[in-house]
């Protein structure tokens, strides 16, 4: 039976009632062309899940959804399904989209035609009703994973949501000043983190930490795709205050601002990863540089940050054009060549997206309508004004 979208009790799926039960707990999202419903028992996960979130997926009063996604504790179908999904044969799908990759998951079909997928690192199974647009995840115990892992499916599907409209997936972070965006490209231990940092330390406003999609159509819009803030020992340095606040704020990645504090165990970083410090949300580092936060703007300006040991300070150099489209078209965030959608939360058979030809023109109209510069970062990189910099050369 089909469930209502409107109302205080709705009949779901079978497999949804015994995961939310009979009145669960609703938030209503939307990012760009899609509309996301999350249905919970857990009524403080999703109160998280919209601070991570926004406020780049703006909450909905009311309207139908594109996707529905279920999420609860349900220790015994993890249990069954985790079992026969180990024991599974056949090709993995392509699920999580991360840059360069993407993850593989064994699979399996359930008598209702839903494919089931297992994350053993969060301990979470997703289930996805492609015809039905609807996404199950089920935790086998409560925890910070399962909230990780629920932020993560709502994004996938909003990955692919934008993908298909034509946004461009720009591998970076941005920042907003006097209304307009300034997009900060390069590869990873470019200088990225830092220069946000400063950027915002400096009255800029947040956007994005590490992912950008860009509509290139009309005026170039910038809207975030929210991701955990990785703060590496090598960006603290720069800042000590920072570090400070950091340590002394007990913040993480799968909790609210409130429900931080004190005696709030952090999980440990995966060194295996590179990361030296706990993750936290976007709202946590605007909260610790006392920033504004801003869910789109009109792109002013792109920057290419470079760590160069022989310049002394911060240092603007302007690019043109055809560098700047080379260096934009080598940041983008690209799970696959050429760019694919997830196979498990892309509901349709076209997965492909994006080819190289439109890629190119879309990151040459880009380069064309904005200034880019490049970015040369010294050991005093940090000491001055960056927006002051650039409000004199974009002035």
């Amino acid at each position: 039976m089909r469930s209502s979208h409107d109302g205080a009790r709705c009949s779901f799926p079978e497999g949804a009632r015994a995961l939310v039960g009979d009145a669960p707990a609703r938030l209503r999202l939307r990012h760009g062309p899609v509309a996301i419903d999350v249905l919970s028992h857990d009524a403080s996960s999703l109160v998280w899940l919209a601070e991570f979130l926004g406020p780049s997926f703006a909450q909905r009063a009311s309207g139908r959804p594109d996707h529905r996604v279920f999420f609860g504790v349900a220790p015994t179908l993890y249990a069954e399904l985790a079992g026969r999904l180990r024991e599974a044969r056949g090709r993995p799908l392509d699920g999580f989209g991360f840059d360069g990759r993407f993850s593989r998951h064994t699979s399996l079909r359930d008598a209702s035609g839903r494919t089931w997928v297992r994350d053993p690192y969060s301990a979470v199974l997703h289930g996805v009703d492609a015809p039905a647009r609807e996404v199950l995840v089920a935790a086998r115990r409560e925890g910070d994973r399962p909230r990780v892992a629920l932020m993560r499916a709502v994004r996938e599907l909003a990955v692919s949501a934008l993908l298909r409209a034509g946004r461009l997936p720009v591998h970076g972070a941005a920042f907003a000043d006097r209304g307009g965006a300034v997009l900060i490209c390069g590869p990873k231990r470019s200088g990225k983190t830092s220069l946000l940092v400063h950027a915002l330390a400096c009255g800029g406003a947040f956007l994005s930490n590490d992912r950008v999609f860009v509509d290139v159509t009309r005026a170039a819009t910038a809207t975030p795709m929210p991701t955990i803030v990785m703060l590496r020992n090598g960006t603290l340095s720069h800042f000590p205050r920072l570090l400070v606040d950091f340590e002394r704020a007990h913040y993480d990645r799968a909790r609210t601002l409130r429900e931080c504090g004190p005696g709030v165990a952090r999980p440990e970083p995966r060194a295996r990863r590179g990361f030296d410090r706990p993750g936290i949300s976007p709202a946590q580092l605007c909260a610790l540089l006392g920033a504004p936060v801003r869910a789109s703007a009109p792109v002013r300006a792109i920057v290419f940050p470079r760590i160069d040991p022989r310049t002394r300070g911060l240092e603007l150099r302007a690019l043109p054009t055809p560098a700047a489209r080379s260096r934009l078209g080598r940041s983008l965030m690209k799970p696959s060549h050429p760019t694919r959608l997830s196979a498990l939360f892309s509901p349709g058979r076209r997965r492909e997206t994006l080819p190289a030809r439109v890629e190119r023109e879309a990151c040459g109209r880009l380069a064309g309508r904005v200034p880019a510069f490049e970015c040369r970062l010294g050991a005093d990189a940090y000491r001055g004004d960056l927006l002051a910099e650039l409000r004199t050369l974009l002035d």
